[in-house]
């Protein structure tokens, strides 16, 4: 999710990337009350594909800051290997950072944060989110933001964005959606200070529109996910939450239930249909959707490439010398 601002003479961005658990795990059936997950693979047998992820969002970000917000306490063996199998939320979380631990990068490229939300916040006690922004301020100074003039005359390049927040919970929706709204306006709260000449209550109308478009992002990609509006929307709003939200999270969580028991299994045949996966892949390839939209920003793009790009030809040789005269064993590269 991009955040984007222009004011006065200046262009600000912001990105953070949601995602799934990088490991191999499934949840099924019906989902009352404590999440129940199915780890399926060991430490060992999921690290490749770990590494692919992280190596990934490195390539296109630079830095990455994962953020766990899964519960931390709960049944469930330790972090070992011999975890997979019939699980808790809570297990799966210390899954994930042995995963991280798995990868033995520096802190500086890829670091981690747990925070059990539902737990620091049990008890209406929302303002606790704020430790966890404490505990992120040095990821966040150092990944920095995008930064550069905007007018008429050409644009100047003042700094960019070095990194990323990386946020999950289990679905990737609620507790996401609360976390990123608030580790995002925060980060615009600090450049509206420090390059933003405006009255307090000028920033703070500012703030509260942002929270605002955040409710309604997260409202939209609940919709396309779980069939209703982002729980917790009232706390993405206004940082509480009351009677009003409470009735209104229950009313989704029942019609969710009900979606999730009844018809995940004829959206899950029609996107294996559309993707060409599954057991739909033995008798049909990928269908191509084409975007009305999708068209008009890439013929955007084309029209503003010239002006922000250069083309000039550059050589390169790649070499490899087999020093050792080893045979290829058919492992991947830096495996």
């Amino acid at each position: 999710t991009e955040v984007i601002v222009r004011t006065q003479g200046r262009e600000f961005s912001h990105v953070q990337v949601r995602g799934s658990v990088p490991v191999f795990w499934t949840q099924e059936g019906v989902q009352l009350g404590a999440h129940r997950v199915r780890i399926g693979r060991s430490v060992r047998a999921t690290l490749p594909a770990t590494k692919r992820h992280f190596a990934d969002l490195l390539a296109r970000y630079g830095r990455v800051c994962a953020v766990n917000l899964l519960k931390t306490q709960g049944a469930g063996a330790g972090g070992g290997a011999e975890e997979h199998g019939s699980s808790s939320e809570a297990a799966l979380g210390r899954f994930y950072g042995a995963m991280v631990d798995a990868l033995r990068l520096p802190e500086a490229l890829v670091g981690y944060q747990a925070f059990d939300y539902n737990g620091e916040v049990r008890g209406g006690n929302f303002d606790r989110v704020q430790t966890l922004i404490r505990r992120l301020t040095p990821s966040l100074s150092a990944h920095q933001y995008y930064l550069a003039t905007s007018g008429p005359s050409p644009r100047v390049l003042l700094q960019l964005q070095r990194g990323v927040q990386r946020t999950n919970c289990i679905d990737c929706l609620d507790r996401t959606n609360v976390v990123q709204s608030v580790i995002s306006r925060s980060v615009v709260g600090e450049y509206l200070r420090h390059h933003v000449t405006a009255p307090e209550h000028v920033r703070q109308t500012v703030l509260s529109a942002l929270a605002g478009m955040w409710a309604a992002n997260g409202d939209r990609l609940s919709l396309v996910y779980a069939g209703t509006g982002a729980l917790k929307s009232d706390v993405t709003l206004s940082g509480r939450s009351g009677w009003a939200g409470f009735l209104s999270d229950a009313t989704k969580s029942l019609s969710r239930l009900v979606q999730g028991s009844l018809q995940d299994r004829g959206k899950q045949s029609t996107i294996d249909l559309l993707l060409g996966a599954g057991d739909s892949a033995l008798v049909c390839r990928a269908l191509r959707l084409d975007d009305p939209y999708a068209a008009v920003v890439h013929r955007a793009l084309a029209r503003e490439l010239p002006r922000i790009s250069a083309r000039r030809p550059v050589r390169g040789m790649l070499c490899t010398y087999n020093v050792h005269g080893r045979a290829y064993d058919g492992r991947a590269l830096g495996s």
